[in-house]
């Protein structure tokens, strides 16, 4: 379908965007069941491949020799892991500033982008409780100017301009086209008031201690930011005492993947869930906004792997679309995302960050569980298997080499695919028993 293809434009980053505007935007075709012993592949990669599809069928023979220094992936259903909560984006002041400063067809289209069927198949939102650094000032939802007045009664409550002009509506948008979508939300601080260094930004914590005042107004600034937000037609994800821990990315290079593994041994009820991750951040990264890097397609994929194989039930990027800037951030903390905004041009670019997300958001279902699977061969490939809830077996492959790498796939239900990962690329392949 030409419709839909990906027009490509090259900023000399090392890859492509596709470019989308009122009259063009490339999506993604549904997946559809196919029959038993037909393999689907979906590929993207640096040479410019957008989820380009592909079908084959499994041979019934057994033999697993490899053709120079490849990798063996062996199903085995017998032995399962953790299951899929879901993946999404973040409902910044910035996201819905950028996505809502374009005419009302390009809006809907980004979020349809996001949240639909032709879209990335999104489940979850995060919202940022009041002002982030993504936002065009600070701010909380009872601020006082006088810096000896205090609210322990929080009488001064109120929701800003920024929800009721941006963050709500475009939540909305996204309900409609997703009308389970779940939601959790996220403070960055306190009111000022509240904490013992009488400021939003900086080194500071609630007054007191915990079942005291300052901390019974915190409690009770949640409860009215879900009343509020409910009034407005927004339910939002709550857990009477903790059901989760949120991590973020930005320090794994001092924590490895087995902290996660640690953790779930600890404490096998609670779900891990990635709640923000952003590329551009690093001090050392001179483009906050880079158009067309593959480089951090890779990177995304790398890190969601990683988190689903030590028992991550979900990932959750950080802004859903930034200005070529990378901001509005009153903070001046630029950074990356999937979706860049160029409203003067009337047009938006999705990078390969966004295609990276979609070799698992679109397969990948909530219940989605991770299953088995052994490896042999070169372990320079990154793989991961999981079975959907429609009876689907799904694996991911990532090849961040200057080398194409074969690979076999054996199903003992089916038989073997030989196939190729080629340099610089993500597949994702699909099959039915």
């Amino acid at each position: 379908n030409a419709d839909n293809v990906c027009v490509q434009r090259d900023y000399g980053k090392g890859g492509t965007v596709c470019v989308c505007n009122a009259t063009h935007c490339d999506t993604f075709d549904h997946i559809i069941k196919t029959s038993t012993g037909i393999i689907t592949r979906y590929e993207s990669g640096k040479s410019g491949h957008r989820f380009e599809k592909q079908i084959f069928k499994f041979t019934n023979e057994y033999n697993n020799e490899l053709r120079g220094d490849g990798k063996t992936v062996t199903i085995n259903r017998n032995k399962t892991y953790q299951k899929i909560v879901g993946f999404g984006g973040a409902f910044t002041d910035a996201a819905a500033i950028n996505i809502l400063s374009l005419k009302p067809q390009l809006s809907q289209q980004i979020i349809n982008d996001y949240y639909s069927q032709n879209g990335l198949s999104y489940t979850m939102g995060r919202i940022p409780i009041a002002g982030s650094d993504f936002s065009t000032r600070g701010y909380s939802y009872d601020d006082i100017d006088d810096e000896e007045e205090e609210d322990l009664e929080l009488k001064k409550f109120n929701l800003t301009a920024e929800d009721l002009h941006y963050k709500i509506p475009l939540l909305k948008m996204a309900i409609n086209v997703r009308p389970h979508l779940q939601l959790f939300g996220s403070p960055w601080s306190a009111p000022a008031w509240m904490k013992d260094n009488h400021n939003l930004t900086g080194k500071g914590g609630i007054k007191g201690v915990p079942g005291g005042p300052y901390y019974k107004a915190w409690a009770q600034y949640f409860v009215k930011f879900l009343d509020a937000y409910k009034e407005n037609g927004i339910e939002i994800l709550s857990a009477q005492y903790v059901s989760g821990i949120g991590f973020h990315w930005y320090l794994n290079a001092m924590s490895p993947p087995t902290d996660l593994d640690k953790t779930y041994e600890e404490f096998p009820n609670v779900f891990l869930l990635s709640t923000e991750a952003c590329e551009g951040s690093n001090p050392f990264q001179e483009d906050k906004v880079s158009l067309g890097n593959w480089d951090r397609a890779e990177t995304y994929a790398y890190d969601i792997i990683t988190d689903l194989l030590h028992y991550t039930t979900g990932w959750i990027d950080w802004n859903l679309a930034l200005d070529v800037k990378g901001g509005p951030n009153w903070a001046k903390n630029f950074v990356d995302a999937p979706i860049i905004i160029n409203s003067t041009a009337e047009e938006y670019y999705k990078q390969p960050m966004y295609y990276s997300l979609a070799h698992f958001t679109k397969f990948l279902a909530p219940d989605s569980q991770r299953i088995n699977a052994t490896e042999s061969g070169a372990q320079i490939l990154d793989t991961i298997v999981f079975e959907t809830p429609d009876n689907a077996t799904v694996l991911i492959a990532l090849n961040r080499l200057n080398d194409d790498i074969p690979l076999n796939i054996i199903d003992p239900n089916l038989g073997t695919f030989k196939t190729t990962v080629p340099k610089h690329s993500i597949q994702t392949y699909v099959w039915y028993l």
